[in-house]
């Protein structure tokens, strides 16, 4: 569930980071610039964060994934119903927010997002959700509802840069933050044949989390913003999942950017046992295309 290759990046570029600030601390500072000179390839060095408030409102082309357990199956039914055996797969938009406050080297932000899905497909194979079992062929009505919402907190290594450039700007900048606090998902299922309501679920999770996000400055107005989180919580209502989301922005205007990203969750979300077990087993996956602003 938690692939790998999202340590590997943000480990070598904690990496990067650190050796930088060795070196800047073990050498010399560079010569102050003549008037009009271009330092942007002198190296990094740590600068005071540009911006400490941000605003991104963006929608979600996403669709769900993954297998289905609703309480009043029978323990004896041993595999799960999967959604795109339903037709239950079918990608919708979602609004997505987030605001995101600095304090020096701190950070606290607030994200949220919400999908709503009301399909009607045909079963591709026998199965049973709580107490409406169908056979190949039959209409299933399905409606799934899921929201989340986030509040994390960060410490940032320090906003590390190139020298400015004549104009003002720079070429290249890098800032590593970790990240923890608590996730939440308000979740209901509900199927059918005549109506999505045959049987119906209601399940909520709450979990720590944990993770770390990589933003990056390059020239032209470009940057590059790199998240990932891992939540989990054992006990009768348990939850594992992890997330990341890549992005890439451009701002024609300082203040004003376009982001265009990729978001992936996977989630494993259970409770009750026996006759009453819910699990969701699956996940969430998309492009995303937005308005950041940044002040």
């Amino acid at each position: 569930m938690f692939h790998p290759s999202t340590l590997v990046l943000l480990a070598a570029a904690s990496i990067w980071g650190s050796s930088a600030g060795a070196r800047q601390g073990s050498n010399p500072p560079p010569p102050e610039p003549k008037q009009g000179e271009d330092t942007s390839d002198r190296g990094l060095t740590k600068m005071e964060p540009a911006y400490q408030f941000r605003f991104d409102q963006s929608l979600w082309y996403v669709g769900l994934s993954g297998a289905v357990r609703v309480p009043g199956t029978a323990p004896l039914i041993t595999s799960d119903t999967k959604l795109n055996q339903v037709g239950a797969d079918k990608p919708r938009l979602a609004p997505m927010g987030e605001v995101r406050v600095g304090f020096d080297q701190w950070r606290v932000s607030l994200s949220a997002f919400g999908v709503s899905m009301n399909t009607t497909g045909t079963a591709k194979v026998a199965g049973q959700f709580g107490t409406f079992a169908f056979n190949a062929g039959d209409t299933i009505r399905s409606s799934i509802d899921l929201a989340s919402v986030q509040i994390l907190g960060g410490y940032s290594f320090g906003n590390w840069s190139t020298p400015k450039k004549p104009d003002g700007k720079v070429a290249f900048s890098i800032d590593q933050s970790l990240i923890a606090g608590v996730r939440m998902y308000d979740l209901s299922m509900g199927f059918g044949s005549a109506a999505a309501n045959t049987v119906r679920t209601d399940q909520f999770f709450f979990e720590p989390v944990v993770g770390g996000r990589i933003d990056m400055e390059l020239n032209h107005g470009f940057s590059i913003e790199v998240e990932s989180t891992f939540g989990y919580l054992p006990g009768e209502r348990s939850s594992a999942t992890w997330e990341i989301s890549t992005g890439f922005v451009y701002r024609p205007i300082e203040n004003v950017g376009i982001r265009f990203a990729y978001r992936n969750m996977r989630v494993d979300l259970q409770s009750g046992k026996d006759v009453g077990k819910f699990e969701f087993n699956g996940g969430a996956a998309g492009l995303l295309v937005g308005v950041e602003l940044r002040f």
